[in-house]
């Protein structure tokens, strides 16, 4: 995934009981803004923010 991709869904369990973890982040890049790997990053959404995403709903 490259640019526009950032905010979309993370998800875990694809073939299983998928859910939605996180979304996407960021890649790792160079100096030079060269990417220096092909991943894509993101931060878990726990607990904390399954409680949150529940109180605004």
């Amino acid at each position: 995934m490259g640019h526009g991709a950032s905010g979309g869904p993370m998800v875990k369990n694809l073939t299983g009981d998928a859910r939605i973890v996180g979304v996407n982040s960021h890649r790792k890049a160079d100096s030079n803004g060269n990417w220096v790997d092909n991943y894509m990053y993101s931060s878990e959404h726990g607990s904390q923010a399954r409680s949150v995403y529940s109180a605004i709903r």
